[in-house]
């Protein structure tokens, strides 16, 4: 399922849209997966910075699964 997101990153606001995936549990022959998130734009007012930022992708994920799905 996409979702919007609008994040302060190193004092810059940033929004876009990203990809949720749910994590599946651990189980006695199942060794479960993590929760997942994977942006799929990233803008900085109107401007795209998807390519700009693309080093920071990880990082603005993370921040984006805590905030939003913890």
């Amino acid at each position: 399922m996409h979702y919007y997101y609008e994040e302060s990153f190193y004092g810059v606001k940033v929004q876009g849209t990203y990809y949720f995936t749910e994590g599946e549990p651990q189980t006695y022959d199942y060794p479960g997966s993590p929760a997942m998130v994977e942006l799929l734009t990233i803008f900085i007012g109107d401007q795209d910075a998807t390519e700009l930022l693309e080093d920071k992708v990880e990082e603005i994920e993370r921040q984006i699964l805590e905030k939003y799905h913890s």
